[in-house]
């Protein structure tokens, strides 16, 4: 009996729903989940924000489109059903390039 209870102890500590979360500074505005990076079934890649500053440090979900060089926000993926075609291309030399080839960086 104290086997068995000691073997539900490990299970449910490694089957806890916890994972990983590696919170990355982008030098702006957001802090990223690099281990939250997962590439879909649509090509997207798709991770976890936040901000840094303010009150809201709510982790929420965002996409970026590393071929076509589209970002994804976190508000359309959320609220808005046709948010495919909110897509938004990247201005060059701005946050958005910088987080974009970030994300895109660690994905393959």
């Amino acid at each position: 009996m104290r086997r068995i209870c000691g073997l539900l102890v490990v299970l449910m500590t490694l089957s806890g729903g916890a994972r990983a979360e590696t919170w990355v500074d982008t030098r702006h505005i957001t802090y990223v989940d690099v281990d939250s990076f997962q590439r879909g079934a649509d090509g997207l890649i798709y991770y976890m924000e936040k901000d840094k500053y303010g009150d809201d440090h709510t982790p929420r979900q965002a996409a970026v489109d590393c071929v076509r060089r589209l970002a994804y926000s976190s508000y359309d993926l959320k609220y808005t059903p046709d948010w495919r075609s909110k897509g938004e291309g990247v201005i060059p030399r701005t946050m958005g390039e910088e987080l974009l080839d970030f994300v895109c960086s660690r994905v393959r």
